[in-house]
């Protein structure tokens, strides 16, 4: 007494079970929710950046880590910003999801303060002292120079006095 498409209906239900099994056992679970996803509408189709000036795209895209296919429903935003943090010029960063497929990424730079030199070695701080990058250029001949082991925490120091003082 059972309808004519009972064993068809098990079958199938055979067979879903024995693919999701097969899904999450071996480890691609994330893979096909990605696919499914992304297939949906939801893949990161683009990614808006500002306020950099120092930070090139490259390595901002780079530490996204977005490939072909990424979906934005199972994108890391919180992860991504961490990764961003990281960069040596990155203060503050906000990485936000647009549906259905833009992810926009606000950068906060560090600003140049002084440049500080302890033996040979030359490099860009910030106004905590705090190194920025060791790649120093022209473009900041016309910074404050510091030189020796603490100079750099004492900068501010400096321009207060330099201030205080008549011409």
């Amino acid at each position: 007494a059972l309808p004519r498409w009972t064993g068809t209906a098990g079958a199938l239900a055979f067979l879903s079970a024995t693919i999701l099994y097969g899904v999450a056992v071996g480890g691609y679970g994330r893979m096909v929710s990605e696919s499914l996803t992304s297939a949906a509408g939801f893949e990161i189709a683009k990614v808006e950046l500002s306020g950099q000036k120092e930070t090139s795209e490259f390595e901002i895209l780079e530490a996204l880590e977005i490939q072909q296919g990424t979906s934005l429903a199972l994108f890391d935003a919180a992860a991504a910003r961490d990764r961003l943090e990281r960069i040596a010029w990155v203060d503050d960063v906000s990485v936000q999801k647009f549906y259905p497929n833009t992810l926009r990424v606000k950068i906060g730079e560090r600003e140049a303060y002084a440049l500080w030199q302890r033996g040979d070695r030359l490099s860009v701080i910030d106004g905590k002292g705090q190194v920025i990058s060791d790649d120093v250029d022209g473009r900041y001949a016309n910074l404050l120079m510091l030189i020796g082991h603490g100079a750099q925490t004492r900068g501010q120091e400096i321009i207060d006095d330099l201030d205080a003082m008549p011409e």
